[in-house]
């Protein structure tokens, strides 16, 4: 929330969903995101997503980081169907490091 002339007004992020889904959509349609790199993006926001949405659960409140604590990591890996942490940390990186990878490349001057 950000305040403007004495009234609250939300303000779009790239977390907001469909934000997000158009902009995905618009660089695909554009030539600039090819297929498999599209998928891929669309997989990790809504894994992410997803695990946000678990942790508001565990938490009642909004959180966009991860519980260090070894019993509340297991909580969130339970309910993300995951059979560990070690196992929910494995996915959680890969999904993370895919999309900062291609966020990099997307982001980065063409040579």
């Amino acid at each position: 929330m950000h305040h403007k002339r004495g009234k609250l007004c939300k303000v779009k992020t790239i977390r907001d969903g469909v934000l997000f889904r158009s902009a995905v959509i618009a660089l695909a349609a554009a030539g600039l995101l090819n297929a498999p790199d599209y998928l891929a993006l669309r997989e990790s926001y809504d894994f992410l997503r997803q695990v946000e949405s678990r942790l508001r659960i565990m938490t009642n409140r909004a959180l966009d980081e991860y519980p260090e604590a070894p019993d509340e990591l297991q909580k969130l890996a339970r309910r993300l169907s995951f059979d560990s942490a070690a196992t929910f940390r494995t996915e959680l990186e890969r999904h993370t490091s895919r999309t900062r990878e291609l966020f990099r490349r997307l982001t980065s001057p063409s040579p």
